[in-house]
């Protein structure tokens, strides 16, 4: 049987849930425009890249 320990991460609990926050918010106001077509793939990178930041903080320590 596995133990299980609480991991301690670099940057606070609380900053590691704000930016994920932050990052759940900007994909639930992405939507596609047919003005700025251009916007939604730029945004959905953006948060992409937030995402892999955020695990790799994770992974790595």
């Amino acid at each position: 049987m596995r133990n299980h320990h609480q991991i301690i991460l670099p940057s606070t609990e609380d900053d590691f849930a704000e930016r994920i926050d932050d990052l759940a918010r900007r994909v639930e106001r992405l939507i596609v425009s047919h003005r700025e077509p251009e916007y939604f793939f730029e945004e959905r990178s953006e948060i992409v890249d937030g995402l892999r930041r955020i695990a790799s903080e994770v992974l790595n320590g």
